[in-house]
């Protein structure tokens, strides 16, 4: 909500011993979210995590892990997904993306090498679009877009 872009650091040890994906995910979950948090709510942090081959070429490499609480169980929750989106998040040099809070209009989260910053997206996200059609707006707004991924 705040529009604040940083960086985390995980413990290595962390590292080495979940590898990344729905590891890290689920590591994250248990030390960084509450456990009063409502689903649905804006305090429910939704994490963006690439596994560790994510870029590489490798079969199978371009999948990466969506989770945060689940609505359905109002515990853990995940998603693996695949797409360019990983890959690409990968070669700028990041490993996840962890989300919190709620944008007050659509919001657009732009990663350009160390820089990610939040700019608005309200001309990229008309109402009653379908996803697919919102992605090639927002790309055709920001030409050097390699990748976009669109929730919510």
């Amino acid at each position: 909500a705040s529009g604040l872009v940083g960086s985390l650091e995980v413990p290595e040890a962390a590292q080495r011993s979940l590898i990344g994906g729905s590891g890290l995910g689920a590591w994250l979950f248990l030390h960084r979210s509450r456990p009063d948090v409502e689903p649905l709510s804006p305090e429910n942090t939704l994490w963006i995590l690439n596994g560790p081959l994510a870029g590489t070429g490798f079969p199978g490499s371009s999948r990466f892990t969506v989770c945060a609480r689940s609505p359905l169980t109002g515990l853990w929750g995940e998603a693996a997904v695949g797409g360019n989106f990983g890959p690409v998040l990968r070669q700028a040099g990041w490993d996840g993306i962890e989300l919190a809070g709620a944008a007050p209009a659509p919001a657009i989260l732009v990663i350009d090498g160390e820089k990610a910053e939040l700019r608005d997206g309200s001309a990229g996200a008309p109402k009653r679009k379908r996803l697919r059609r919102v992605r090639a707006t927002i790309i055709r707004l920001e030409p050097a877009m390699r990748a976009a991924a669109s929730m919510g």
